[in-house]
C-alpha cells in the first residue's frame, strides 16, 4: 500500500472506485493507503455533514463528466495526446491510457510522479502513459518536461485540469492553458465558484468549507474561485468555444444522488478551432 496526503486522500475517500472502468485504474485505486484522510474526514463529517454529502455527490458527478467529455473527444479523436494536470495519485491517466491505447497521455504533478510511475508498472497498466514532473504553476518548466517525454506542440491536445485550478493564481492557470493550447484540441477545467454565485441554500455552508479547507492547509492566499462571466472570459481569451457549461448537479439514474442543491463545482469544456 501507498500512502497519499490527507487533501488527496480526503477527495478519493468521497469518490467512488466505479470511475474508474479499467482493470489496471481499479488495481492501482486497490494499492493507495487513504488512512491520511481519514481524520479531516470524520472532522468534516462532524462540523459540516451536510457539505460532506454534497461534496460526496458533486466530486463523483465531476469523475463522471470528466470521463464522458474525455472518451466523445478521443472517440473522434484516437491518436491525440491527452494531459492531466496535478492529479497526483488519482489513477484517471491510467483510466484514460488503458481506454484509449491510441492516445498518448501524459501525467504532471510537481511530486509524486516517480512513485506513480513505479505503481504503475506493479498493477500493469498501459504503454502510453508518460509522468513528467513540473510546475504547473510555471510555462516553461511545464512545456519543457513535457517535450521531453515526447509531447509535440504541434499535434491535437486535449488537457484535463480537474482540482488544480484553486491551488495557482488565475494568471498562472490561464498561463498553463495557453501553452498547451493547440490547433483542434481541447480543455476541460474545474472550478469552484464563489459564494455569490452559490444557491442560496448552500452559501453558509460553502463559506464555511473553504474557510476550514483553508485553515487546514495552512495556505498563504485565499484557494481560487471562478464566477461563471470569469470562466466564460477565460475561454473567450483563450479562443475557445465553450462547448459545456454546467453546474455537477445529480444525474438521474446515475446512483450518485443528492437531495441538496447544487453546490460550488462547476466544469468548462473548451474545444479550440
Amino acid at each position: 500500500m501507498h500512502p497519499v496526503s490527507s487533501t488527496s486522500s480526503l477527495v478519493l475517500l468521497w469518490t467512488d472506485k466505479s470511475n474508474y472502468k479499467t482493470p489496471s485504474s481499479q488495481r492501482f485505486w486497490d494499492k493507495l493507503d487513504l488512512d491520511a484522510g481519514r481524520p479531516l474526514d470524520k472532522k468534516i463529517e462532524a462540523k459540516l455533514p451536510e457539505f460532506r454529502k454534497l461534496s460526496v455527490t458533486q466530486i463523483n458527478n465531476r469523475k463522471y463528466g470528466i470521463r464522458k467529455f474525455s472518451s466523445e473527444f478521443l472517440k473522434t479523436h484516437p491518436d491525440a495526446q491527452v494531459v492531466c494536470l496535478g492529479a497526483g495519485l488519482d489513477p484517471k491517466s491510467l483510466d484514460t491510457a488503458e481506454d484509449h491505447p491510441g492516445a498518448l497521455v501524459f501525467d504532471v504533478d510537481m511530486e509524486n510522479m516517480e512513485l506513480k510511475e513505479k505503481m504503475t508498472r506493479e498493477v500493469q497498466g498501459p504503454n502510453n502513459l508518460k509522468f513528467c514532473t513540473a510546475n504547473v504553476g510555471k510555462p516553461q518548466e511545464l512545456i519543457s518536461s513535457l517535450k521531453a517525454k515526447g509531447w509535440n506542440p504541434e499535434k491535437t491536445t486535449f488537457v484535463i485540469a480537474e482540482g488544480i485550478s484553486y491551488y495557482i493564481s488565475k494568471e498562472q492557470f490561464k498561463d498553463a492553458l495557453f501553452a498547451l493550447k493547440t490547433p483542434g484540441g481541447a480543455a476541460i477545467i474545474e472550478y469552484a465558484i464563489p459564494d455569490e454565485d452559490v444557491v442560496a441554500e448552500n452559501k453558509e455552508l460553502i463559506t464555511v468549507f473553504f474557510n476550514l479547507l483553508q485553515d487546514m492547509l495552512n495556505w498563504p492566499t485565499p484557494l481560487e474561485r471562478y464566477s461563471l462571466q470569469e470562466a466564460s472570459d477565460l475561454a473567450q481569451e483563450l479562443g475557445a468555444r465553450i462547448e459545456t457549461l454546467e453546474s455537477l448537479e445529480m444525474e438521474k439514474g446515475r446512483g450518485f444522488v443528492s437531495d441538496i442543491p447544487p453546490g460550488p463545482l462547476c466544469v468548462s469544456y473548451l474545444t479550440y478551432p
